[in-house]
């Protein structure tokens, strides 16, 4: 992992994983029940990051 929104008391936060050239965004929902963490698939580096540019500025969800 080398970057996150901030995740303390918040219900959903992101991360940004890369490795070997390519890069994901995983998503974890949680509430007292349950934690659900999902999984973008692999896109090269540069994609990833314009992708995770825009999910930091509001422009995907």
């Amino acid at each position: 992992m080398t970057a996150w929104t901030c995740h303390e008391h918040r219900v959903t936060f992101y991360e940004f994983c890369e490795a070997g050239g390519l890069a994901f965004i995983q998503r974890t929902f949680s509430d007292k029940k349950k934690k659900v963490v999902s999984q973008s698939e692999a896109w090269p580096l540069r994609e990833a990051r314009a992708v995770w540019i825009a999910l930091l500025s509001g422009m995907v969800r």
